[in-house]
């Protein structure tokens, strides 16, 4: 699952609220579940992760003057993400 790992922690790193992690957890299990992973092994990574990160809360509120901006990042090869993309329609 080093995948579905790396992802959580590419997320957690651009988090700035524990609230976004949180609903790209459960952007990530959806998409996962789509491409056939097995749920209790998508579900017990994600589980492991927050564990981990629980000690170290790096996701901490933006300042409020600042507006909170959402990206969408591709996957590193565009390729790969247009047929991902494709295979889930």
């Amino acid at each position: 699952m080093m995948t579905l790992e790396t992802m959580l922690e590419r997320a957690y790193r651009l988090s700035s609220y524990w609230s976004y992690f949180s609903e790209e957890c459960d952007r990530l299990t959806t998409v996962f579940s789509r491409l056939k992973y097995p749920q209790h092994l998508i579900n017990s990574t994600v589980v492991l992760f927050i564990a981990s990160k629980v000690e170290d809360p790096q996701p901490t509120p933006a300042k409020k003057e600042n507006p909170t901006v959402g990206i969408v990042l591709p996957f590193q090869d565009q390729d790969s993400a247009d047929f991902v993309r494709k295979q889930l329609a």
